[in-house]
């Protein structure tokens, strides 16, 4: 599954994203600490887009994904944390 992953710099860090409606970090498998955050992201339908972030503390890097996810309209906690958009985050430029 994690052939299909790509680079993203969300918000000035570096993530590693995958689109995929199922799981969780562990979706990530060993790369999950290799990343200031991940994120699993997935069409719901409708013009409708989750988003969810996680970081690992482990990394030393590691990024309060609850404050990315509150400037996107989300919400969360440090280590995990969602959004939903009517927009492709990935397509967006703004």
């Amino acid at each position: 599954m994690l052939r299909n992953a790509f680079e993203y710099e969300i918000d000035g860090h570096k993530c590693l994203c995958l689109n995929t409606p199922y799981g969780n970090s562990r979706v990530f498998n060993d790369k999950f600490d290799e990343y200031p955050m991940v994120c699993k992201f997935s069409y719901t339908g409708l013009h409708t887009w989750r988003y969810t972030f996680y970081s690992s503390e482990k990394h030393p890097d590691s990024v309060d994904v609850s404050v990315i996810a509150k400037k996107l309209g989300g919400g969360g906690h440090r280590s995990a944390a969602g959004v939903t958009l009517s927009y492709n985050l990935f397509e967006h430029n703004s």
